[in-house]
């Protein structure tokens, strides 16, 4: 009673709210919710992550009857708090802490809540922990081989398979955190003495600098194991490949903020000919020069004038400074990321222009979206349009966006956005499909996590008569990635 006061309910999310997972669940607020609410708690987001008490302390607080705002006692980054001594420490040196409630029973697991949401008829679990773990994914048989997988570098995660089972976690933290990088390493050591699995082969990223790639290579050199790296967007397709247990071969539609490729350049907009063995780069969006490093990619109004070129001075006056140092080639590296083309969209439209944590300019441009829905307004007519022979380029949007000013014109762009990276997805996979006879498809990447990407995507690819597969079990972003490695190393001795 108290949500339906807050938010818009259907019976699928009312049935997830209150199942023994107790999970997250991302709900539409209502409208007097969202002019109440403080930007800090949700800013240009067109859901809330609502969640019943998982457990009794929660039930007491919510005696109160109010909504409580409920976060994770760890600092960004950092591995949840969840030992005494930790938490009397952390309250003696943070004084805006009011007090700690203490448990009398040790915490031995520390984890997350899950999220999950409904988007049209189904469910997508966006981040598989507590309530949800152990539970394993059921595949084929393989290669009789054991696995350790070790995710990516963002939303820490690793996988434990054997013949016929996956089993994915997730941990919460950032591994440029060393505690994280030690709460990674003892989870995997208690998964494996819970599961009584012994791995024989180790799955990691390929990216040379990532922290779960190192961490691979030391415990395959430790314990003597076999070492695999896969690429980023090959593990995408695999995870949703695993969930499905297909094996023969499909598109995949990848798109993501960041992934090593195999020519040394970051991809993230990608079209994959792949089964559980082998993969080709089939299309992709256009390669464009970048300033790179952690904090660049934040920035989204850094990415936007990289892609305006000559125009980036009518959108932002540090527009000479940008193309002074890509001239200069200062930590410039090519990035063909879709996830970058959504941050400048919201950039450009004035939505958001800095990712203080992670999609926040992608859901924000959502919200928008969300917006021209909800008002009927028309889709303002933006195309990506092919640089080269299955290369797409988003060169052709960037003036039309710019002339964008009221809000009624930017809630039309930024779905006008959405319906044009659907139409460029349909184009590439009607191309595959005459050429490779290909009736399964497969989206992959955090891009999907985005409901109105992925509802169109779905519903446009189904009236083209394609069997269209995606993440519901694990998160479709990095956090899901683990599964995709493991399912390549069982599968990998054998033929597909």
């Amino acid at each position: 009673e108290a949500v339906e006061r807050l938010c818009q309910i259907s019976s699928k999310e009312q049935h997830l709210l209150t199942s023994a997972a107790r999970p997250i669940v991302l709900l539409k607020p209502k409208a007097e919710v969202c002019q109440s609410l403080a930007a800090n708690v949700a800013a240009n987001c067109a859901r809330l992550g609502v969640f019943l008490p998982p457990m009794g302390l929660y039930n007491i607080l919510c005696a109160i009857d109010i909504p409580l705002i409920v976060t994770s006692c760890n600092f960004t980054g950092a591995p949840i708090i969840y030992k005494d001594e930790d938490a009397f420490a952390f309250y003696k040196q943070e004084q805006t802490v009011a007090g700690i409630f203490t448990y009398d029973r040790e915490i031995l697991r520390p984890a997350d809540d899950s999220v999950v949401k409904v988007a049209g008829t189904y469910e997508q679990i966006l981040r598989r922990t507590k309530g949800y773990m152990p539970e394993p994914i059921a595949i084929a048989n393989g290669s009789g081989k054991a696995v350790l997988a070790l995710g990516a570098q963002m939303e820490p995660s690793f996988c434990l398979g054997v013949p016929g089972k996956l089993y994915p976690g997730q941990i919460p933290g950032e591994l440029e955190d060393e505690r994280t990088e030690q709460l990674l390493l003892t989870s995997i050591k208690d998964w494996q003495s819970l599961l009584k699995i012994e791995p024989q082969l180790i799955v990691s990223d390929l990216h040379p600098n990532y922290t779960s790639t190192s961490l691979g290579q030391e415990l395959a050199d430790k314990h003597n194991l076999k070492f695999v790296q896969i690429q980023h967007h090959y593990a995408h397709a695999l995870a949703v490949m695993a969930e499905h247990n297909l094996q023969e071969q499909v598109l995949a539609v990848c798109f993501d903020g960041t992934g090593y490729g195999d020519d040394g350049t970051i991809w993230g907009g990608e079209f994959l000919l792949c089964d559980c063995k082998h993969y080709e780069r089939f299309a992709h969006l256009e390669s464009v020069p970048m300033l790179g490093g952690d904090e660049s990619m934040k920035q989204a109004w850094k990415s936007a004038l990289c892609y305006l070129g000559d125009l980036g001075a009518a959108f932002d006056s540090r527009a000479e400074v940008v193309q002074a140092a890509l001239k200069a080639k200062l930590n410039v590296i090519n990035n063909s990321s879709m996830g970058r083309v959504f941050d400048a969209v919201a950039a450009v439209l004035g939505i958001a222009d800095y990712n203080s944590h992670t999609g926040r300019c992608a859901q924000a441009l959502e919200a928008e979206a969300t917006v021209a829905i909800e008002q009927k307004l028309h889709p303002l007519d933006l195309h990506f349009t092919q640089a080269e022979t299955k290369i797409w380029s988003a060169k052709a949007m960037w003036p039309m966006l710019l002339q964008c000013r009221s809000k009624a014109e930017i809630a039309a762009a930024a779905l006008g956005f959405h319906e044009a990276v659907v139409e460029m997805l349909c184009k590439t996979a009607l191309q595959a499909k005459q050429e490779h006879n290909l009736s399964k498809l497969v989206l992959g990447g955090g891009c999907f996590a985005n409901s109105i990407l992925l509802a169109r995507a779905v519903e446009e690819l189904e009236k083209l008569g394609f069997e269209v597969y995606f993440n519901k079990k694990v998160s479709p972003g990095d956090g899901g990635i683990a599964l995709g490695q493991a399912y390549y190393g069982i599968m990998i001795d054998k033929t597909c």
